[in-house]
């Protein structure tokens, strides 16, 4: 059965383990209270680790939320994170300014943070 499912907020509330199971995943957010103090919690920083090493084990797609700062960014990039979102990147908007977004984003920037976060 192909992947349909993401698993937002993964580590906390209904995103647990047994969905991993349960349902066609294909892809797991790992919940940006882990990634927020990624830096000087050595706890967080191992959930992190191990949720994007299980997304690799299983062939999913990891994305970290809540990415705020540039050393959030080369950690998850250490870890082999495949994806980040976050106040780093852009905040929220009304969908009528993503053209904007687009048309404005700078190619240049956007090829940094790539190599950043080994997404290029």
């Amino acid at each position: 059965m192909p992947a349909f499912f993401t698993l937002d907020d993964f580590g906390t509330g209904f995103a647990s383990l047994t969905r991993l199971k349960q349902f066609p995943v294909g892809h797991l957010k790992v919940d940006q209270s882990f990634v927020r103090n990624l830096e000087q919690d050595s706890d967080d920083a191992a959930i992190v680790a191990a949720v994007v090493g299980l997304g690799r084990s299983m062939g999913v797609k990891v994305t970290a939320e809540g990415v705020e700062t540039e050393g959030q960014a080369q950690r998850l990039s250490a870890m082999d994170c495949d994806y980040a979102q976050g106040y780093r990147y852009a905040k929220p908007m009304a969908g009528s300014r993503v053209p904007w977004l687009l048309q404005n984003w700078s190619a240049d920037a956007a090829l940094k943070e790539a190599k950043i976060l080994r997404l290029a």
